[in-house]
């Protein structure tokens, strides 16, 4: 969860020093998402919980939904912080280097930071599909929110690549499929 906080304070800190709405805008948008991560987190550790097959397994994954649980809260406590910035969804990651494009290591430092918050929404989804007993809507639900954030990734890391080597970024209709770890 340290990792976490610190990707938090990142985007807080772009979000302070960054007068680009389309920044504001994404990262608020990533943070929404992250919110909802942990939400859906709770749900399936609560389901796992209740499913476990001994007492000392489900006291486990009530103890690891209630670590989701409070980063749920901590994280709407900083979104609402973050108020009267509008949250409009914003899938364009490739527009970060059009707005910072004079502040090479803010850039770069930001990309990353939005990068280890994407990993971050993946793997939560991933779990979550794992989960037992879930029901097909979720799954369909799951499986389209993986397939959105696999893309994020992708233009993410490609402007991450591009402002290392110093190209110009890769239009978003080509980008390149991303793979599983």
């Amino acid at each position: 969860m340290r990792a976490i906080d610190a990707t938090v304070e990142v985007a807080e800190l772009a979000i302070l020093s960054t007068s680009g709405t389309v920044i504001n805008e994404l990262i608020v948008e990533l943070l929404k998402r992250l919110h909802a991560s942990e939400q859906i987190a709770v749900l399936a550790y609560d389901s796992a919980a209740a499913n476990a097959s001994t007492s000392a397994e489900s006291d486990r994954l009530r103890t690891v939904r209630e670590r989701h649980w409070q980063s749920h809260v901590e994280l709407e406590a900083r979104i609402n912080l973050l108020g009267g910035i509008p949250a409009s969804c914003v899938h364009d990651e490739l527009a970060v280097v059009e707005v910072m494009d004079s502040d090479r290591f803010t850039q770069r430092s930001l990309s990353e930071s939005l990068i280890e918050i994407e990993e971050h929404l993946l793997y939560a989804y991933l779990a979550a599909l794992t989960a037992e007993s879930m029901d097909p809507t979720c799954q369909e639900f799951l499986q389209s929110q993986i397939d959105i954030t696999r893309r994020h990734l992708n233009a993410l890391r490609w402007t991450l690549f591009c402002e290392a080597h110093a190209r110009e970024p890769m239009p978003a209709t080509n980008l390149p499929a991303v793979t599983t770890r």
